[in-house]
């Protein structure tokens, strides 16, 4: 795996466990921006699994079930947008993790089993991070 490529994925971890530190320490601003941060993530690797199914051989249902993980995580920023609490999080948590099992199972055997670790290493640890904004706040 590139180098760049991992440090831009670690990176890419700061806004989750800090936001997620200021969401738990009762900043409220900080729970809108995990909420709006996460969903563009997920919308970002829904993007990218959608690709996959223009560039290689994927069963069609993976384009529409990467659009629903899109449109879900688009009415998850809607709800926190209104309110909607610390426990968006969970679902957020949820479809971060579901995202990464779908893009693991279509895909384990197209991408390098290095760069899959690494995903399932970045989710985990954006996963805890919302959950841990969830139970704790």
């Amino acid at each position: 795996m590139k180098t760049m490529h991992t440090i831009l994925g670690f990176l890419g971890l700061i806004p989750f466990i800090g936001l997620s530190a200021l969401s738990i320490a009762n900043w409220h601003a900080a729970d809108f921006m995990l909420a709006s941060y996460s969903a563009l993530i997920i919308s970002f690797l829904a993007g990218a699994l959608w690709t996959w199914t223009l560039v290689k051989t994927q069963p069609t249902w993976l384009s529409v079930v990467s659009n629903l993980i899109m449109l879900v995580s688009w009415l998850l920023l809607w709800l926190a947008w209104h309110g909607a609490g610390a426990n968006i999080f969970f679902a957020l948590a949820a479809l971060l993790i579901t995202l990464n099992l779908v893009e693991y199972q279509q895909l384990k055997n197209e991408i390098p089993s290095n760069y899959l670790t690494f995903r399932i290493r970045l989710t985990l640890i954006a996963s805890l991070s919302l959950l841990s904004a969830a139970v704790l706040n």
